[in-house]
C-alpha cells in the first residue's frame, strides 16, 4: 500500500487539517501520530508532517524578505525626500545686515588673549624643601613655604601641601607646603588618668604625641585608687599638663582593679561594713557560736572572714564575715 492509499490525518483537530490553521493541523498530525497502531501510518503521518513544517518554513521565509524590502523601500524614500528639501531651501539672510557703508569691527586686544591653560599641581610630599620648590616652579606656579614640627627621621621633607596633587590651577597661582622643621613640644592633656587605653591613646594622638608604646599593667600589689577600675589608664609619663617633646616616648600604666583584702578581725558588723566599703570590698556578715578554740574576739564582733586578709582579689569582691557569738553562762 502506497502513501497515498491512506486516508487524511484524524485527531481532536482533523476539522482543521485542510485550513490554514498550521498550528491546528500540527497538532492534528502529532495526536494522530501517537494514537495510531499501524507503523505504516504512523510512517506517512511523519512525512505529512516534515512535508507541512517545510511548506511553512519557506512560507515565514518569504514573509520576512517580503517585509525587509518593503522597509527599506520606505526608507530609501524618505532619505531622498529629506536630499531634496535641504538642497532646495534658500540660504539664509541676516536678519539685520549691516549698511554697506557701516564701518568694520575692530577686536580689541583683550579678544585677541588666549584663556590661560589651567595647571595641573604636583605631588611634593615626602620631598626635600629644594626638590619641592623647583618641582612647582618648574609647573608655572608660586610656592609659600611653612614650617611645622614632625617626626626627626624625615626632617626637612614636605609634610603636606596645599592644594592637594593633581589639582587644576591657572599659571602664577601661589601654593602652599608644610616642611618638617624636627620635633617640636607637645602638652599631655588633663583626663588621661581614670581614661581607658584607647580613650588615653586617641587623645595623646590628637595632641600631637606620635610615640606611644603599648600600655603595660601595674604589679599586684600597687596602691590603686578605688575610683580606677580595672583596664583605665593609672599613671602616664610624663604626668598630666606636663610640656615634652612630641616624639618622646609616653608611658601608660593599667590598673589591675585588685586590691589588697583588709583585716577585720576584733570589728563589729557594721565597723567591717564601712571599712571594706571604703576600700571597693563588699561585706555579707552571718553570725556564729561561741568557739573558744579557734576565736579569740570578743562576743559581736568579727572572728572569721573570707576571703583571708592580705591576699588580692578584685574589688567589689565580697567578704564574708562570721560574728562570733557570746559564750555560755
Amino acid at each position: 500500500m502506497s502513501y497515498s492509499d491512506y486516508p487524511n490525518p484524524q485527531g481532536p483537530n482533523a476539522a482543521a487539517t485542510g485550513a490554514a490553521d498550521y498550528n491546528a493541523r500540527i497538532a492534528a498530525l502529532q495526536y494522530e501520530m501517537a494514537t495510531t497502531p499501524d507503523p505504516n501510518r504512523r510512517a506517512y503521518l511523519e512525512a505529512v508532517l516534515r512535508q507541512t513544517v517545510a511548506e511553512h518554513d519557506a512560507k515565514q521565509h518569504r514573509l520576512t524578505t517580503t517585509i525587509l524590502i518593503a522597509a527599506l523601500a520606505v526608507v530609501v524614500v524618505v532619505a531622498v525626500v529629506v536630499i531634496v528639501v535641504l538642497t532646495q531651501r534658500p540660504a539664509s539672510t541676516p536678519t539685520n545686515p549691516l549698511p554697506s557703508n557701516s564701518a568694520s569691527v575692530t577686536p580689541t586686544p583683550s579678544d585677541l588673549t588666549p584663556t590661560p591653560t589651567p595647571l595641573p599641581m604636583p605631588g611634593v610630599v615626602g620631598l626635600t624643601e629644594a626638590m619641592a620648590r623647583q618641582m612647582i616652579s618648574d609647573a608655572g606656579l608660586d610656592v609659600t613655604v611653612n614650617t611645622d614640627s614632625g617626626p626627626a627621621d624625615s626632617l626637612g621633607t614636605v609634610l603636606r601641601q596645599d592644594p592637594a596633587a593633581g589639582t587644576q590651577l591657572p599659571p602664577g597661582s601661589t601654593v602652599t607646603i608644610w616642611v618638617n622643621g624636627g620635633s617640636g613640644t607637645c602638652t599631655v592633656p588633663q583626663g588621661i588618668v581614670g581614661s581607658y587605653e584607647m580613650d588615653a591613646r586617641t587623645a595623646l594622638k590628637n595632641a600631637g604625641f606620635t610615640n606611644i608604646p603599648n600600655a603595660t599593667t601595674a604589679p599586684l600589689g600597687t596602691d590603686e585608687p578605688a575610683t580606677i577600675a580595672a583596664g583605665q589608664v593609672l599613671t602616664v609619663n610624663p604626668g598630666m599638663g606636663s610640656t615634652a617633646s612630641c616624639d618622646g616616648p609616653v608611658m601608660l600604666t593599667l590598673a589591675t582593679g585588685k586590691a589588697q583584702i583588709p583585716d577585720l578581725w576584733g570589728m563589729s558588723a557594721d565597723q567591717a561594713t564601712s571599712f571594706a566599703g571604703a576600700q571597693g570590698f563588699q561585706v555579707s556578715s552571718q553570725s556564729m557560736d561561741y568557739d573558744v578554740n579557734n576565736c579569740n574576739s570578743q562576743a559581736g564582733t568579727v572572728c572569721r572572714q573570707t576571703p583571708a586578709a592580705g591576699s588580692y582579689d578584685f574589688r567589689g569582691t565580697t567578704i564574708v564575715i562570721s560574728i562570733a557569738g557570746a559564750p555560755p553562762k
